[in-house]
Formats: C-alpha cells, structure tokens, sequence
C-alpha cells in the first residue's frame, strides 16, 4: 500500500500501473526512485517496461493522476484537524483567493508544520490508493 501510495503522489510526473500478474506496483520514467537504483534499472529496462505494458496491456491498470486531487480542499482538511486556532486561522485565512494552495505551503513551511502537512498528505493518498484498489477490484495488504 505504502508503493501504491507512494506512485499515486507523484503521479502528476511519472505514469504509474498495477502489474496485476505480479502484484506489484510499476512507475515509469522514474530513474530517481529508490526501487531504479536497487534494481539498477536502466533506459532499456524502462523502454521494455512500456513496451510489455502495451503489448499486454490487459496486465495492467493505470493509476489515476494525482493531478486530480483539488489539493485546495485537502488543505482546509487538514486544516480542520488543526488545534491551535491561531494557526488554524491563519491557514484557512491563506487558503483564500487565487494561488491559496502555493501561499499555504509557505505558510505551512514558516510555521515549521510541513511535516505534520506532509504525513498528513501520505495518509490522505493511502485512503486514496485503498479506495482504488477496491473500486479496480485490486488486492493489497493494508500495512496500518
């Protein structure tokens, strides 16, 4: 669950899939990531990756973008979890108008409280990942 979540996080950059065959998780284009350089995967691995996910592409479910999370509502959930009122409000305050989600990173980064925001956001995009496993009748081992 902890892989599944991980690719839905950056899924805005990487294309992520299911391998249903193996159980595994498979983010393309993602040399930087910690299973690249433990398995040494290289342009040529990656390139028969997208090439074994085409041809069988039945094998396969995509991930959902992560691009459509209204991150905007996130945070005023997080907010909501909040119990210091002054940061509370000055967090719902900076979540109004144009470039609300941009200014509450800040804010959240000023108050030393990214990563209270960041564990937040990880468990958010697990609730995500066991959502669409049900939805995509994928099995996987909830590790809470």
């Amino acid at each position: 669950m902890q892989d599944l979540a991980h690719a839905l996080e950056q899924s805005d950059v990487f294309a992520g899939y299911v391998d249903l065959a193996e159980g595994r998780v498979i983010v393309c284009g993602d040399q930087l990531s910690p299973a690249a350089e433990e398995t040494g995967t290289s342009d040529a691995d990656q390139l028969e990756r997208a090439l074994s996910i085409e041809d069988d592409w039945q094998r396969y479910v995509a991930l959902p973008n992560a691009c459509d999370v209204d991150m905007k509502q996130v945070l005023q959930q997080f907010a909501a979890t909040l119990t210091g009122s002054d940061s509370k409000n000055e967090l719902l305050a900076a979540l109004q108008g144009a470039g609300a989600v941009t200014r509450s990173e800040r804010l959240l980064r000023r108050l030393g409280m990214e990563p209270h925001w960041q564990t937040y956001l990880h468990h958010y995009f697990i609730a995500i990942a066991r959502d669409w496993c049900e939805e995509n009748n994928v099995e996987y081992e909830d590790e809470t």
